[in-house]
């Protein structure tokens, strides 16, 4: 009949406009190490506070291994395994618009490093020559780039910075311990303040030299016949010295036992070598 109706109104919002997310921050939480801003703790246990987002908007946190997969999370985070992580909260308002935080980054580290020590010398014996000169010690670890190890020879202690896995330090003739057994210890933390345990070397010094080898009556009467060709020579030493025997033109090692016994067995090549007659010598 075209009556027009009456005219009817809805009131609306329009908001598109995202929410100001705030800053995410870390509560109850150290950061162990000598760095105190690094991040990198062995503290696993903390709380996710957020400081200055829009009023009545809802907070979803959000938790990664990787930067790039993301999950929900709560507020309060408890025994994280060791590991890196990031987090970041999206707040979003009334109007569904969603605003994200700048992501925090962390790096939760509860594991002691490890370090050894090589070998100073071949059999970790240090000599006379091997003293003046000065010893090197070097060592590996699994500690981060720049971590200090401390190291301590007898008196001495010194320290060493970590480079692409090794250290390194030098004693001098002075501050090597005298003659004797003894140890060289190092221990070395990460950036996490986490302490490897004490690691060690056990180091001889012996700059002595030894007492001449004693040569036992030969033969029995130190007159070697046709019969006693194979005879043994035998002596006394420094325990576990290294005997060099001259027998007319050859040299014969033989090594002495812990009690300081040796002996060697003469062959038909060493009595050819002496040769016939008296005045022959076996030094």
């Amino acid at each position: 009949a075209g009556n027009p109706s009456l005219q009817t109104s809805k009131s609306v919002t329009v908001d598109t406009i995202a929410p100001n997310a705030g800053i995410l921050s870390l509560a109850n939480y150290t950061d162990t190490g000598d760095n105190k801003n690094d991040f990198i703790s062995s503290d696993k246990t903390f709380d996710l506070v957020i400081n200055g987002n829009e009023v009545d908007s809802v907070v979803t946190y959000k938790i990664s291994t990787d930067g790039i997969n993301w999950k929900d999370t709560t507020a309060s985070l408890v025994d994280l395994a060791d590991g890196k992580y990031q987090f970041k909260a999206i707040v979003t308002d009334k109007a569904g618009n969603s605003s994200q935080t700048p992501i925090i980054s962390i790096e939760v580290d509860t594991t002691p490093p490890k370090i050894t020590i090589d070998d100073v010398t071949t059999d970790n014996m240090i000599n006379l020559a091997e003293k003046t000169a000065g010893v090197n010690v070097t060592g590996k670890t699994d500690a981060q780039n720049g971590q200090i190890v401390k190291v301590v020879w007898g008196n001495v202690s010194k320290e060493a910075v970590v480079n692409k896995g090794v250290w390194s330090v030098r004693f001098e003739k002075s501050e090597i311990p005298t003659d004797g057994v003894s140890s060289i210890l190092a221990n070395v933390s990460d950036m996490a303040g986490n302490i490897s345990s004490v690691t060690s070397k056990t180091i001889t010094v012996d700059t002595q030299a030894p007492n001449a080898p004693v040569i036992n009556t030969i033969a029995g009467d130190n007159i070697i016949n046709a019969n006693e060709q194979t005879s043994s020579i035998t002596g006394t030493s420094e325990a576990n010295a290294t005997i060099n025997l001259t027998i007319g033109a050859n040299t014969r090692t033989v090594t002495a036992d812990a009690s300081g016994n040796w002996t060697y067995s003469l062959t038909s090549a060493d009595i050819t070598s002496i040769g016939q007659g008296s005045g022959k010598t076996i030094s």
